[in-house]
């Protein structure tokens, strides 16, 4: 049976990127799961903070560890002091009142990947401002500003250790703490806002498998405080109503270039997100008429006046923090104003579109008799990442031999529906010949179309066998040194020819439709690293009528 397979284009993540945030543990308990597509309510561990925390689950979506991200005396301020839990809520590490990041910290801990090591994870921590309550810890007279752990899960059983504590990394800095990940994807940035007065600037760690290296420093003249943001995408970094170019591949932030939304009303500094696409940014905002959630389109020439305001908020609550999710959605937090209970969730549907629908107050969450809280885990945004879904046929017109059967398939994107002009709601549909085929494919945000033709003719039988390496080596001994079509016909003639190479992030890294010049390995003018590609090649070869798809993967090795 002949089947033609269609360029459909989603997320450019893996789903075991994705996979990362697909539990939350935040405030006093509370919890959700998203491992079945929407999100359920579920008990948060022995999580305690008033506001920052961070959590990371494995590739299935299970937990692997969880952390406050750090706390302050117990016996001096009632509070409980900072805890890393491990995946069966046991204290991994108790950092105690004088290691890690601080109790109120908007964003109090951040977790990655160690670069070069499985199961190694770093957990970056952040200082509150209001360290210094009650007096500085003896040593400590700034706090402790941005710090490090490093957590091996491959001790005590699996359920993992800490095997370097509080390594200090720059001091004095509060409250920001956020990354993403490098454009090499492999390796990672951290970026924080230095605290020292004298300075006003941002402050970007590349992170390797060398460790936590030297510091890139951009200064800055504005107001920088409050919650940072990098977008999914990784081409931009926002800061108290300031979005900055950011470039994931070199680390550089863009001071001189910025577009400024700060004379627009008052921001609520902890609620502010991007969507997952990275088109939009959303922030709460305190207008004279209210408390707004309000939407800027970053691909508008004027963003300031793109402003769009997408609900109206209930007076007399305290603005939480807002985060992107793994199935798309944006969701809020809010409390009743000076209150310990009345903790609500509310949710921003389809972020993605002009047009978003907001859902308040979807989750009530469970209250605490220790403290009211307004954070939720805080996570690099890249492993949300989504693109607009695009479909298209390859073709106007797939032309086939007399007599040969044929079927249209497209991938299977969840939560989609599917409807042919047969009638038909499957992804793969058998069809006949000379006729005109269309597919809609409809999310609960977007809705995609196109349109193609089934002609046929007679076919010389003689054709070219086709085929791709699963290997090549870029190394320059002239053996295996670029990856392209192999055939064994002497001098084949390709005919509408095209291939495209993505690598395991679903980024297009090379695309040619001449098959003479195949891959040699680079990307941007640099050696691509070593790892599984993914490539799609259609192509037809003369006396052959029929255009051919092959996809599958090939491994870069250096």
């Amino acid at each position: 049976m002949k089947q033609l397979l269609c360029f459909f284009l989603m997320s450019p993540l893996l789903l075991s990127a994705q996979n990362a945030g697909t539990v939350w543990y935040f405030g006093a308990a509370a919890g959700l799961d998203f491992s079945g597509g929407a999100p359920v309510q579920v008990q948060g561990g022995a999580m305690e903070t008033f506001e920052g925390c961070a959590i990371v689950s494995d590739a299935e979506g299970n937990v692997l560890f969880y952390t406050n991200g750090g706390g302050r005396d117990p016996e001096q301020s009632g509070q409980t002091s900072g805890k890393i839990w491990n995946r069966n809520d046991e204290v991994m590490y108790d950092m105690g009142g004088t290691e890690g990041g601080g109790f109120s910290a908007m964003q109090s801990a951040l977790i990655l990947p160690k670069p070069g090591a499985d199961e190694v994870y770093y957990l970056f921590t952040m200082e509150e401002v209001e360290f210094d309550i009650g007096g500085s810890v003896p040593g400590q007279p700034q706090g402790r500003g941005l710090s490090y752990f490093e957590v091996d899960l491959a001790l005590n059983g699996g359920l993992g250790g800490v095997t370097v504590a509080d390594q200090r990394v720059h001091v004095p800095a509060f409250e920001g703490l956020t990354g993403t990940i490098h454009q090499n994807g492999s390796d990672y940035w951290v970026v924080i806002v230095d605290a020292a007065p004298e300075n006003n600037r941002l402050l970007v760690f590349p992170v390797t498998n060398e460790g936590v290296t030297d510091t890139l420093s951009f200064p800055f003249d504005g107001t920088i405080t409050g919650q940072l943001d990098i977008s999914p995408n990784g081409q931009w970094l926002h800061c108290a109503g300031t979005i900055f170019p950011f470039d994931n591949a070199t680390g550089q932030i863009d001071t001189a270039n910025t577009i400024d939304l700060t004379p627009m009303p008052d921001f609520s500094l902890n609620a502010a997100s991007f969507s997952p696409n990275s088109r939009f940014l959303y922030f709460v905002e305190n207008t004279p008429s209210g408390r707004v959630l309000a939407q800027y389109d970053l691909e508008s020439e004027e963003v300031a006046n793109s402003r769009s305001i997408i609900a109206n908020l209930p007076e007399n609550r305290l603005t939480g923090h807002m985060q992107m999710a793994v199935d798309g959605n944006l969701y809020l937090l809010e409390r009743a104003f000076l209150s310990m209970d009345g903790t609500t969730l509310s949710i921003l549907e389809c972020p993605d579109t002009p047009e978003p629908l907001f859902l308040p107050d979807v989750f009530m969450l469970p209250a605490s008799d220790n403290i009211f809280y307004t954070g939720l885990p805080n996570f690099s945004d890249h492993i949300f990442a989504t693109q607009p879904l695009e479909f298209t046929f390859e073709q106007d017109t797939l032309t086939l031999c007399e007599d040969e059967p044929a079927t249209l398939s497209v991938p299977e994107l969840p939560n989609a529906a599917y409807a042919w002009s047969t009638g038909d709601t499957a992804t793969e549909i058998e069809v006949g010949l000379d006729s005109l085929y269309s597919l809609t494919i409809s999310t609960a945000c977007e809705t995609v179309a196109d349109t193609i033709a089934i002609a046929t003719i007679d076919c010389d039988t003689s054709i070219c066998m086709v085929a791709l390496p699963n290997t090549f080596t870029p190394n320059g001994d002239n053996t295996n040194d670029t990856f392209g079509p192999l055939s064994d016909c002497e001098e084949p003639v390709f005919l509408n020819f095209l291939l495209r190479i993505y690598n395991r992030w679903g980024n297009l890294v090379y695309e040619t439709s001449d098959a003479a010049l195949p891959w040699d390995g680079e990307q941007d003018g640099e050696p691509a690293p070593t790892e599984v590609y993914f490539y799609l090649m259609q192509y037809q070869v003369e006396r052959q009528e029929a255009v051919q798809t092959l996809q599958g993967d090939v491994t870069l090795v250096r």
